[in-house]
């Protein structure tokens, strides 16, 4: 036998006895094993059972074994109409040989079958809290569940583990982030959508009024979310088109763009005013109008007046009855490409002057109020007022300097982590103290709104010291959620882990959701590209003017282009042949245009004509007659080779094939290495040393090489 108390206030006395009875009917049908009732009393506080005993033991650990015979039994007691709803493992008694032998406390059991679905997924919450197996439980179970119902149990299940782990479980706490970010990340992707995929949006929507818009959203700030909070508010649903990156170099230029586009579409996912993403060559939008055929296409009026939207586009739109709407920039009125050159000359800058004083970009007016934001010095109060609700609240901080989809799927982890999430955003003054002079680039009431827009962050607070243990102590929050890294890897004796640790607390730690994008690598990149682009001419005679001279340079192109025509090709030899050095033995390997063998086909450096090449074995000697048989066949492919690509390319149809030996005209000592030259031949060209060039060797050799 055995004696049970159970306190008064915890059960009625009707409910506990329809409880004891349901497990007795089903002993006596042979559903369950369970105990029968001998006696029962009222004491004073309490109820007094006497059940009859049931050998076996409880088995806090279940693995696969378990995971099936736990599915049986459920199975069983749904057949018969039963649902107990509290199959966990310290209401089952199993005996050595992990058979069950006992199935205790039915308080919360309920005849209806139409709850069997929230009972499985109950059960299935305390098979994977104690390490069982899924797939075994519902082997074991063996009923056809549906498809409709598999989802069911899936959306029960993430509330079930959530209780778990509310109970204390920390495998249930795990388990419940990762389907809660499963979740998030499901609804996030499913945002994301192809050119083909609009004609069933278009369709799926068909009641809706549905909003397009089109652009780069590179260096993603306020601006553009004001921007597209904006137009969605014209329809009922928003349709993002962003720019693919080829049509961003064709609109903008090579150094375009600095995020990729499969980077920039994800990261619109997660704000929920955006309903759909897709990639478009952003100049040239039929296509995709088409498709989706929207009630509304919205583009700035800058676009219109650069010609990026066009007039076929508008007519397609209204062709279905479609409205255009030509709008500016939401404040601070800075488009992609004009963010990418302000933040690409602070870095300039930073680097040609050292610590420059500057204020961040893109500051808030005072009439910008953020709705999420919390003064840190309020963040007791809405630590206290969060426990009132019975909410886990999770805690993370991030500067967030040029926003990313890193910092995005971040704060997407840090959610699933609980009910609430607080950012902590640090102010322009602690970035500073952290990371020197040269940053924040965007200030901290800018940084603040963009974090905060995202559907996962309920509340972002700005704080002014180095480090968040302040932000702690005020809320006790009980997830505080880090990054995992080298630098971090003694946050578990910090001043912060203590703290949590004091308060019952959890750390959880994570790796860096996008470790090949940060703010530094943006920002030196943008840096990069402005000074490759605005600066390629200067970039280009410092690469190719290896040193200046003051009377004069043979390498330079000036001399190249004009020592025959001006007369002092003689003075040409003279300084080359002071560097005392074969100078066919020193070729240089970007005015090669083949090689082939040990012989190579390279631009005359002071040519007669445009197109003049040379035939030169790279094995110096002077006679024609050391030649070997293979060598010789060689420089006849060479010629060959040439000929063709100076009628490829320069639509050259006759050449001249001329021998220098070492012993040859004008050669004397300066150039004693045979070789031959392959020039086109014009009969309207009487003098070649006369003629006038026009390309520069280097950009012949580039040009007959297919640059």
């Amino acid at each position: 036998m055995i004696v049970c108390l159970i306190p008064k206030t915890s059960i009625s006395k009707n409910k506990l006895l329809a409880a004891i009875r349901l497990e007795e009917k089903l002993t006596q049908t042979g559903v369950i094993k369970g105990r029968k009732l001998i006696d029962f009393r009222e004491l004073d506080k309490f109820w007094l059972a006497v059940l009859s005993f049931l050998p076996g033991q409880v088995n806090w650990r279940w693995g696969e074994e378990e995971s099936s015979k736990i599915g049986e039994l459920s199975a069983k007691l749904h057949q018969n109409g039963i649902c107990h709803f509290d199959l966990k493992p310290g209401n089952i008694l199993w005996n050595k040989e992990k058979e069950i032998v006992g199935v205790l406390d039915f308080e919360e059991a309920q005849p209806n079958k139409n709850d069997c679905l929230k009972d499985l997924a109950n059960t299935l919450s305390w098979i994977l809290a104690s390490g069982g197996n899924r797939e075994a439980f519902l082997k074991g179970y063996g009923q056809k569940i549906r498809l409709a119902d598999k989802i069911k149990i899936e959306y029960y299940l993430s509330e079930y583990l959530k209780m778990r782990a509310s109970e204390g479980n920390q495998q249930a706490f795990l388990l419940a982030a990762k389907k809660n970010l499963e979740n998030s990340r499901s609804k996030a992707g499913a945002k994301l959508l192809k050119v083909e995929d609009l004609v069933a949006f278009r369709k799926k929507h068909a009641k809706e009024k549905i909003v397009f818009t089109v652009g780069a959203f590179e260096l993603l700030h306020y601006g553009h979310l004001d921007y597209l909070k904006k137009v969605r508010k014209t329809g009922d649903l928003l349709v993002v088109g962003v720019g693919s990156d080829e049509s961003r170099k064709r609109l903008k230029g090579e150094s375009f763009p600095i995020i990729g586009e499969k980077t920039r579409a994800e990261t619109l996912t997660f704000f929920d005013f955006v309903d759909g993403i897709v990639i478009i060559e952003e100049d040239d939008v039929l296509e995709p109008l088409k498709k989706l055929k929207p009630d509304f296409f919205c583009f700035t009026k800058k676009d219109w007046q650069d010609g990026v939207r066009k007039k076929a586009e508008e007519d397609l739109v209204k062709s279905w009855g479609g409205k255009i709407i030509k709008t500016i920039h939401s404040s601070p009125k800075i488009p992609s490409s004009k963010m990418v050159e302000e933040v690409a000359m602070l870095k300039i800058k930073s680097i040609l002057f050292g610590k420059v004083k500057r204020r961040p970009l893109l500051k808030l007016n005072g009439d910008k109020k953020n709705p999420k934001e919390v003064k840190n010095g309020n963040l007791s109060k809405l630590g206290e007022e969060l426990r009132r609700q019975k909410k886990t609240i999770v805690f993370t901080s991030g500067t967030a300097d040029l926003f990313h989809v890193g910092h995005a799927r971040f704060i997407q982890k840090a959610k699933s982590l609980g009910d609430i999430l607080v950012i902590g955003v640090p102010s322009n003054r602690s970035v500073t103290a952290l990371k020197g002079p040269g940053r924040p680039i965007v200030d901290e009431t800018a940084r603040a709104l963009v974090i905060s827009e995202l559907a996962d962050v309920n509340w972002v607070t700005i704080f002014d010291e180095r480090t968040i243990l302040k932000c702690l102590q005020k809320l006790k929050p009980d997830v505080f959620f880090t990054v995992k890294e080298d630098w971090n890897a003694g946050v578990t004796t910090s001043p912060e882990a203590l703290f949590m640790k004091s308060i019952g607390g959890k750390i959880v730690m994570s790796e860096r959701q996008a470790p090949y994008l940060s703010a530094s690598k943006m920002i030196d990149k943008t840096a990069g590209e402005l000074i490759r682009n605005k600066f390629a001419e200067v970039l280009k005679t410092a690469r190719e003017t290896a040193v200046l001279n003051a009377d004069f340079d043979p390498y330079a192109p000036e001399s190249q282009l004009t020592a025959r025509e001006r007369g002092f090709y003689e003075k040409v030899l003279e300084v080359v042949a002071q560097i005392g050095k074969c100078v066919f033995c020193d070729l240089k390997e970007k005015y090669l245009v083949r090689e082939k063998d040990g012989v190579v086909l390279t631009v005359a450096l002071y040519p007669y004509i445009d197109g003049h090449l040379l035939i030169i074995p790279r094995r110096h000697f002077t006679s024609i007659k050391e030649l070997k048989p293979e060598e010789w066949q060689t420089i006849m492919s060479l010629f060959q080779e040439g000929a063709r690509i100076l009628k490829e390319k320069l639509g050259v149809n006759n050449v001249w094939f001329l021998i220098r030996e070492g012993e040859g005209i004008k050669v004397g000592k300066t150039v004693e290495h045979l070789h031959f030259h392959l020039m086109p031949y014009d009969l309207k060209v009487i003098k070649m040393g006369e003629t006038k060039l026009t390309i520069t060797p280097l950009e012949m050799a580039e040009k007959l090489r297919g640059k």
